[in-house]
């Protein structure tokens, strides 16, 4: 019998006669196990999912047979961490209740350091404007020797609104629950005077030629700041 059986036929004869009947039944061929194999990825760096292309699922049958089966199941879906030392696959028969599962084993990777490899194209600000991290390229190293650069989704922690005679900036790079900081130096914040001119003189402005200018006189002057501020000076 197969699965495929749904119903037996009986026969009876009596003086020559045979007559038949057909009763249902139900076979079964249970399934015993389940197993992974193919291209199976298994390293990971953390803060990656796990990525079950390649993957192919086999079950196998009291009977011996197996196929390739899908709609199964793997855990954990979220982001993976550097705990994280196996993927459960299961899958359930239709008609069960119970499923099967087996581990794939996987390895995890975390952040060791970052560094900073290209400097941004902008290192000289006015007073109060905003780090501008266009250019960055950082390295990013992980705890099984390996690396790579990224140039983007990192955090500048202190850039806006820089400060007159500041010389860095906090650079932030987060995977999964690992993050990590490089400081970027060399940076140049200045407020210089611009411009000036007089607010206030008590002193005389009509002079004979070969006069000379009196000084001593009180006068105020304004002066114009890069970032467009004025002081008073006397």
């Amino acid at each position: 019998l197969t699965v495929e059986k749904t119903s037996v036929t009986i026969s009876y004869t009596e003086n020559g006669v045979t007559k038949t009947a057909t009763e249902s039944i139900t076979v079964t061929n249970k399934l015993v196990q389940i197993g992974a194999q193919g291209d199976i990825k298994t390293e990971y760096k953390q803060g990656e999912f796990f990525d079950p292309t390649g993957m192919k699922v086999i079950a196998e049958y009291e009977d011996g047979s197996i196929k390739e089966v899908t709609g199964y199941t793997y855990s954990p879906t979220t982001a993976l961490t550097e705990g994280d030392t196996q993927v459960i696959i299961s899958y359930t028969e239709p008609g069960e209740t119970e499923p099967k599962t087996i581990p794939v084993a996987i390895e995890v990777t975390s952040m060791s350091h970052i560094e900073i490899y290209d400097v941004p194209a902008q290192m000289k600000y006015v007073k109060g404007e905003s780090f501008d991290p266009t250019g960055i390229t950082i390295v990013v190293h992980y705890n099984d020797g390996t690396n790579k650069t990224v140039t983007e989704r990192f955090e500048i922690v202190n850039g806006d609104n820089l400060q007159e005679g500041q010389t860095s900036v906090t650079l932030r790079y987060t995977e999964g629950e690992v993050t990590k900081e490089a400081e970027i130096t060399g940076i140049v914040v200045t407020n210089n005077v611009v411009s000036i001119e007089v607010k206030t003189y008590s002193g005389k402005t009509e002079y004979n030629h070969g006069e000379t200018f009196e000084s001593n006189n009180t006068i105020t002057l304004t002066a114009r700041y890069e970032d467009n501020s004025t002081q008073e000076i006397t």
